[in-house]
């Protein structure tokens, strides 16, 4: 970890940028592939149309950014299915069920 972090500063130090600014730039190309991908289950009634923190619609590029930067692999189907099916899913679930004031 400490080996690939220091990779990441030299990169940020070289292109003088910062990781938000990289962050900024994959959340903006995500929200609107994320607002895509949320209406389509409303429309399909997999989840409500109750708007959901950010922190939590955005879990997904999380966590697919993470498997990318752990194994450097493309990240393949089984483990976007997983992903949604394990951890995605039943946490919209959790928000548009059990907490009913988001």
């Amino acid at each position: 970890m400490l080996a690939m972090t220091s990779q990441m500063l030299d990169f940020f130090n070289a292109t003088e940028t910062k990781p938000e600014d990289l962050r900024e730039k994959i959340a903006i190309n995500g929200q609107e592939v994320l607002e895509t991908i949320l209406l389509n289950a409303v429309k399909r009634g997999e989840i409500s149309n109750r708007s959901l923190p950010n922190r939590v619609k955005f879990l997904p590029f999380d966590l697919l950014r993470s498997e990318f930067a752990m194994t450097l692999q493309p990240v393949n189907s089984d483990q976007i299915t997983e992903l949604v099916d394990v951890v995605v899913m039943p946490l919209f679930h959790y928000y548009h069920v059990m907490r009913s004031e988001y």
